[in-house]
């Protein structure tokens, strides 16, 4: 009887040990990484001094003597409370995800480096204006000296995970911008859907079922104002996965915004209000602070990664976003020959572009993928190739391209720093309208009693009017022919009703062009 008693006090006293020093271990591992909101640091790469006040719900105000250092500082906030998902942003867009969670991710891998979210991004800060490109390179400064700054002593993901950081760069940050767009991309999706009902259903039918926006419902604008499917099944399920991994699934559709001017005010001022629909994540997607330094008198939401603020006000406007859900992508029928290495268009064969790459792949072997291109896009179902019959003809090589605005040349960042720093109407048109990806509804309200409504975003122009299924490629019929006028798209300043509301409803009616067949 002692001994057994013995032997229960042994194992107890063991297991109270195990539990004491683990505790400690995580108290340690969580109290090195915690964020710094009190005290002194000396940064290298800052020009002045910079202060830094941290109110009640931990909100930073940046008051810094030129617009670098306010980057700079942003920087660090952003990295010392948001590292390992920030990492896990640029990541997922290089096609790195592998190097850390191993053979999980491989397709996740493949898919965007397929897609080419870094070669986008990278062809962007190769283009950007200097300003622009100062201002990433000064924030990027601020996540480095993080990184430097708490070496071994990052947040208990990168233990968990078993690796560190590594440099940040302002391509990064075009990564964090372009990866926010593909998260908000819809319409490929709706494209690839489609075209399977229309294979299982003929056209006729399935127009039947999707009809076009109700004559009466309500607009932005008021009127009068200007074996597919086994192919893209994985490219579907693929993004669907990625999703969930990253803890972007859930409903993340819509978004409400509205606006009034002093008509409808009890305190004879204009209101804006916004709810950006997204998905529920930990940490969230946006970042609050406010933003003082010649050129920011700034404050609201933030994107961690990328400096600025995305909603939000300065000293004379505020502005609010929705998703358009514009229709930025076209998927391509491609013919291709018995090589593999060449597509028909236009009665000509033409070389695909064939890019050689290797995923590395934690505990595992390397991964080579080959990514073959149109003139028009990516392949995206050399993803997971499949044989399959179309026009009563076996192909070896099923081949369907994507043309997605994402890999167009584009400037949000440009376009968000001059939104940040305008001061009136047209100020704010001109910033709106270097805005391609994804197309938002910015809902506007100024210190003059203004408010308008803007088509953030660039429309391709197509020969036809509707792009709900996949086309021929073998013609260049379908092909865009460069993007549509921006004084063309649909604007609205000072309307008799004196507010403006958008809910992901249609923008406009008799618009001539094609905006999409999404709607809230």
């Amino acid at each position: 009887m002692k001994s057994w008693l013995k032997i229960t006090i042994g194992i107890t006293a063991s297991l109270l040990l195990i539990i004491i020093i683990g505790g400690y271990v995580l108290y340690r591992m969580l109290n090195t990484s915690l964020a710094i909101y009190k005290g002194e640091l000396e940064a290298t790469g800052l020009k002045e001094n910079v202060e830094v006040y941290f109110d009640s719900m931990a909100v930073p105000y940046i008051f810094a003597q030129n617009d670098e250092d306010a980057a700079f500082t942003l920087g660090f906030l952003h990295a010392q409370e948001r590292m390992f998902s920030m990492d896990l942003i640029r990541r997922a867009g290089e096609g790195r995800l592998s190097e850390i969670f191993g053979e999980e991710t491989i397709p996740f891998d493949k898919m965007f480096r397929t897609v080419g979210i870094y070669r986008t991004a990278k062809m962007i800060e190769e283009k950007m204006n200097p300003e622009v490109l100062n201002l990433l390179r000064a924030y990027s400064k601020g996540v480095n000296f993080y990184i430097s700054e708490k070496k071994n002593k990052y947040s208990f993901e990168f233990d968990v995970l078993d690796y560190q950081p590594c440099e940040w760069k302002p391509v990064h940050s075009l990564i964090v911008i372009r990866m926010m767009a593909w998260e908000l991309n819809l319409s490929w999706w709706t494209d690839l859907a489609f075209t399977e009902l229309v294979q299982k259903l003929g056209e006729e039918k399935v127009r039947e079922i999707l009809p076009d926006y109700p004559e009466n419902a309500p607009t932005i604008i008021p009127k009068g104002i200007k074996d597919f499917a086994q192919v893209t099944n994985t490219f579907i399920e693929t993004d669907k996965s990625f999703r969930k991994f990253m803890g972007m699934n859930g409903t993340q559709v819509g978004s409400n915004s509205w606006v009034v001017n002093s008509n409808l005010s009890q305190s004879g001022k204009p209101i804006i209000a916004n709810d950006p629909h997204l998905a529920f994540r930990v940490p969230g997607l946006w970042y609050a602070t406010v933003i003082k330094s010649p050129g920011w008198n700034v404050a609201g939401a933030s994107l961690p990664g990328a400096p600025g603020i995305v909603i939000g006000k300065n000293e004379n406007l505020a502005w609010t976003l929705t998703n358009i859900m514009s229709d930025d992508t076209d998927f391509y029928y491609e013919t291709i020959d018995t090589s593999g290495t060449k597509y028909l268009l236009n009665g000509e064969w033409n070389d695909l572009m064939i890019i050689e790459d290797t995923i590395q792949v934690k505990d595992s072997d390397e991964v080579p993928i080959f990514i073959k291109m149109t003139h028009r896009g990516p392949i995206i179902s050399e993803i997971h190739p499949y044989i399959f019959v179309f026009n009563n003809e076996q192909r070896k090589y099923p081949m369907i391209s994507m043309r997605w605005l994402g890999n167009e040349f584009s400037n949000e960042m440009e376009a968000f720093l001059g939104i940040n720093k305008a001061q009136n109407w047209n100020e704010f048109k001109t910033a709106v309208h270097k805005f391609n990806i994804p197309g938002q509804n910015f809902i506007y309200a100024d210190a003059y009693n203004n408010i308008g409504y803007l088509f953030g975003g660039a429309l391709p122009l197509r020969e036809r009017n509707t792009t709900t299924f996949a086309f021929d490629g073998s013609t260049s019929q379908f092909d865009w022919h460069g993007l549509i006028d921006r004084d063309e798209l649909p604007i609205l300043l000072n309307p008799t009703e004196n507010y403006i509301a958008s809910a992901n409803n249609k923008t406009v009616v008799d618009f001539k062009y094609h905006i999409t067949n999404l709607w809230g």
